[in-house]
């Protein structure tokens, strides 16, 4: 199994694979093979006799984790599948890893196993209402605006409490934090954020729910309050793989340092030259000072390149050099050179698309495949022009990136009916299902509901059957046989 583990890695690859115990960091330029030696660490540690159940590897994608998952388990298998126990090692995402262990030990934190995830609209909704309930106008703090604020928050590990607690110390947030705060939208007073963040909490907490930040944040907490959460992780866990550690945010990064405290098996992969992600709370100096947070971690760098001719590598690299804050690393490759970069300007976006067409299909009547061209572009609205152009040329294309499945309406509706029957303190589940399809219950009624459900502290659901059946008197003149 050794040798299989070695073959075909570079040297570097290598070192980074047969590390074993300890912090390390790998330093993993662009096309470097770095997803290889993840999977091929793991298998030698399968090899080695640790067992796949004390392995927690995390990935910034579900797509990324299930591809990881299927080498690990193609892999294994060449060495003799069963032994290593490829199908017992956790590959996931941060927020997915996060869900997986707050439903065993939510009720440490006052929640139920059986709590809900609130999505991006769920949090817009309860932010739209509470705006309303306080007179708030929408051009004095959008529920945009509040909600990028409060996600920032969390993504520092702030909850409203330690939040207000820092702002009532004189200190306020750390200069970053308050950096990050204002490049977005209005400068609303903190004071108003924090008020509004204690009131989006409140409604959450009363609905049984989370939202996607709060799996992290409360992973923390879990970490730092509850003993029996703490043992139980730190005796199941030994060794951690981060993949894309450039992409981490501070709370990510307190949750993954609180639960390797105990053996330090730290092992962190990314490239900080490919950091995408500063505006969701992503800080790359966590990776390039990881030294400085593990001073006694091994630094190995993969600046081999297996994927790109010799002529982009060299222009990337002299691009990427001007950073000012990396860890420096030099990509090299023996593929050879290629064709030289061609970089045009166009006076407008219609003439862009154009020269994109005519290009395609000149090369097209020459017998290139449709299926070599791809067009990348920085925002879905600038599809159109090329679509356009595309089609005039009667040239066949695909566009990649619409409405995902479980992005459709429909399907988002049938979802919420299932939250409510899993989790009948779901309030925010409520509110959707009492009004699609619509029954003649209209947004006041469901006001007045909400209001008799927090006179009489109950969710709206169980309201609503206590008012059915004539438990609690009934306020609607109408409605009441929809509901």
């Amino acid at each position: 199994m050794g040798d299989l583990l070695a073959c075909g890695l570079n040297q570097a690859q290598q070192e980074a694979v047969s590390h074993r115990e300890g912090p390390l960091a790998i330093y993993a330029g662009a096309g470097s093979g770095k997803t290889r030696v993840i999977v091929h660490r793991i298998a030698r540690l399968l090899a080695t006799g640790v067992p796949g159940s004390s392995i927690l590897a995390v990935t910034f994608t579900n797509k990324a984790a299930r591809e990881m998952k299927d080498r690990l388990a193609r892999l294994s298998t060449e060495g003799g599948a069963e032994p290593y126990h490829a199908r017992n090692v956790i590959v996931s995402t941060f927020h997915a890893a996060a869900a997986r262990f707050l439903r065993v030990y939510a009720t440490d934190l006052g929640y139920s196993s059986q709590f809900s995830i609130a999505d991006d609209g769920d949090q817009k909704t309860i932010l739209k209402q509470i705006l309303k309930e306080s007179n708030i106008p929408e051009n004095v703090a959008s529920t945009a605006t509040i909600k990028s604020k409060i996600d920032r928050l969390k993504n520092k590990g702030f909850t409203p409490e330690s939040y207000l607690a820092s702002l009532q110390s004189g200190d306020g947030p750390d200069p970053e934090t308050s950096r990050s705060m204002r490049s977005f939208g209005e400068r609303i007073d903190s004071h108003l954020v924090a008020r509004l963040f204690e009131s989006y909490q409140k409604v959450l907490r009363r609905s049984d729910a989370m939202d996607f930040n709060d799996l992290l944040v409360n992973m923390v907490l879990l970490l730092q309050t509850s003993e029996r959460a703490r043992e139980q992780l730190s005796f199941r866990f030994r060794y951690f793989l981060i993949d894309e550690f450039q992409d981490t945010n501070p709370v990510q990064f307190q949750w993954i340092q609180l639960l390797s405290a105990h053996t330090r098996n730290l092992c962190i992969v990314g490239d900080d030259d490919q950091s995408i992600y500063s505006w969701r709370g992503a800080e790359p100096k966590f990776i390039v000072d990881f030294a400085a947070y593990y001073p006694d971690a091994k630094i190995i760098k993969l600046e081999q390149n297996y994927r790109s001719t010799g002529h982009i590598i060299r222009a990337a690299s002299e691009l990427i050099s001007h950073n000012q804050a990396r860890a420096p690393k030099t990509l090299w490759t023996d593929n050879p050179l290629g064709p030289k970069i061609r970089l045009r300007s166009h006076y407008d976006n219609t003439e862009e698309g154009l020269v994109i067409a005519e290009d395609i299909a000149r090369a097209a009547s020459q017998g290139v495949p449709y299926s070599n061209f791809a067009v990348l572009y920085r925002t879905n609205a600038q599809s159109r022009v090329l679509e356009d152009e595309l089609r005039r040329k009667l040239l066949p294309y695909i566009i990649y990136g619409s409405v995902r499945f479980y992005e459709r309406a429909e399907i988002k509706v049938l979802l919420t009916y299932l939250r409510l029957l899993l989790n009948y303190r779901d309030d925010l589940a409520f509110s959707k299902c009492i009004t699609i399809p619509k029954r003649g219950f209209g947004e006041k009624a469901l006001e007045t509901l909400m209001a008799l459900s927090r006179q009489h502290d109950l969710s709206a659901l169980q309201t609503a059957v206590r008012i059915v059946y004539g438990e609690l008197p009934n306020p609607f003149a109408r409605g009441l046989s929809g509901l």
